[in-house]
C-alpha cells in the first residue's frame, strides 16, 4: 500500500513503521528480542467512548440518540476483528506457544465489510436511529484486509471467530451498561 510520508496521516502510518524499524535494529544490534504484531481494526468492550473508532462511535451515538456519523460514502472496507480474538491470538504468540518468530505477524479477521453495513447494522440495533454522512478523513484507506497467512502457519488453529455482528451485540451490551452507569453518577473509567 502507498502511503504519503508527509500527508494528513504520516504521524499514525509513520509512527508505527518507524517503531517496528526501531525495535528490529535493536535486535539486531543488541540482541534484544522482539516480536512484533499488527492489528486490524479491533473493537469491543472497555474501548473508551471518545476514543473515534467507527464501532464505538456508532455504538455511543445510538445509545445517545445521535446520529450515526459515517465519514465518506461508507463503501470503504475494513476488517473488523473482535477484542477476544485478538486476545486469544497474542496470548499465544507472546506466551504460549513456543516460538521465536520475531514478526511482524497481521492479526485479524480476512472478512472484510464496508463501514456503511455495520454502521447499518448498529443503526437497526438502535429504532429511530439515523445515519449522518460526513466528508471522508484525507487519505482515508479504502480498505484494510490482512494477509493472514503467516498468522495461520504460526498459530495453528487460531482464526478470528467473533463475527463483527455478535461483536457489535456484546460491545453494544457492555456500553449500555456504562452509559448507564455513567448517568447514575459512576464514571465509565472507575466501571471499567
Amino acid at each position: 500500500m502507498y502511503v504519503d510520508c508527509t500527508g494528513p496521516r504520516s504521524s499514525y502510518d509513520e509512527s508505527k513503521r518507524c517503531v517496528e524499524s526501531l525495535l528490529f535494529e535493536a535486535r539486531r544490534v543488541h540482541g534484544v528480542r522482539v516480536k512484533v504484531v499488527r492489528l486490524f481494526n479491533v473493537f469491543g468492550p472497555r474501548t473508551r467512548v471518545d476514543d473515534g473508532r467507527a464501532v464505538s462511535n456508532f455504538i455511543t451515538q445510538g445509545l445517545r440518540g445521535l446520529p450515526i456519523t459515517v465519514y465518506g460514502d461508507g463503501s470503504q472496507t475494513r476488517s473488523w476483528t473482535y477484542i477476544d480474538d485478538v486476545v486469544d491470538a497474542l496470548g499465544r504468540f507472546f506466551w504460549s506457544d513456543s516460538s521465536e518468530f520475531a514478526g511482524p505477524l497481521n492479526i485479524g479477521t480476512d472478512r472484510e465489510v464496508p463501514v456503511i453495513e455495520v454502521a447499518k447494522y448498529v443503526q437497526r440495533c438502535f429504532p429511530g436511529s439515523r445515519l449522518e454522512f460526513q466528508p471522508p478523513p484525507p487519505q482515508d484507506p479504502t480498505n484494510r484486509r490482512p494477509d493472514l497467512r503467516l498468522a495461520r502457519q504460526m498459530l495453528p488453529g487460531w482464526s478470528a471467530d467473533v463475527t463483527y455482528e455478535q461483536g457489535v451485540e456484546r460491545t453494544i451490551d457492555w456500553f449500555r451498561q456504562r452509559l448507564a452507569g455513567q448517568r447514575a453518577g459512576v464514571g465509565l473509567e472507575a466501571s471499567a
